[in-house]
Order: structure tokens, then sequence, then C-alpha cells
């Protein structure tokens, strides 16, 4: 992600501001995947475990999709970025918990 948003970047901030830009959407995405999981291992407790690794790895593969077909037509951004990358995250905090307790 960060090499994407460098690239989308590059030419139109330079130095501390886009580094800036990458260290705050880790540093977001950390804090989401944290408190997500705690909620993703709730869901894994009462819910099928199956299921749910179906259903997050779907939606991860559709982010996948999603980002490749963006990014060969050229339309990607760094706020569909920051999305897609939320979306994976959040998608990723709920299967790990379920597959962990498979």
């Amino acid at each position: 992600v960060g090499h994407e948003a460098e690239r989308l970047e590059h030419g139109r901030h330079r130095g501390h501001v886009l580094r800036g830009r990458v260290s705050d959407q880790a540093h977001a995405q950390l804090e989401l995947s944290t408190w997500v999981t705690l909620v993703g291992g709730a869901v894994a407790d009462t819910r099928d475990r199956r299921a749910i690794v179906l259903v997050t790895q779907a939606i991860s593969l559709a982010c996948a999709l999603v980002l490749s077909g963006l990014t060969f037509a050229g339309l990607v951004s760094l706020p569909v970025l920051f999305a897609l990358v939320v979306a994976a995250a959040t998608s990723t905090s709920f299967e790990s918990p379920a597959r962990q307790a498979m």
C-alpha cells in the first residue's frame, strides 16, 4: 500500500507530507484492526466459523479485484486505496479469530 500511495502522490507532495499520510494510514489500519478483531472474536464464538472464513475471503478477493481493475484502468486514488485497505483489514480482523478457532 505504501508503494502504491507513493506512486499516486509522486510529483504532487514530497517528503514528510507523503510519509505522514502513509504513516497515518498504517496507524489507522493497526488501530482499526485491533478493535475490530475483538468484535470478530465475539462473532467467531457465536457464529459458524467456516461461513465467516468463506465470506471474509470473498471480501478480500473483491478488494483485490477492485484494486487491480482500478489500477489497470488508471483510476485509483488515495481515498479509494485507503477505503480498500480498511475493507480488507476489517475482513481480516473477522477472519483471523474464526480461522484460529477452527
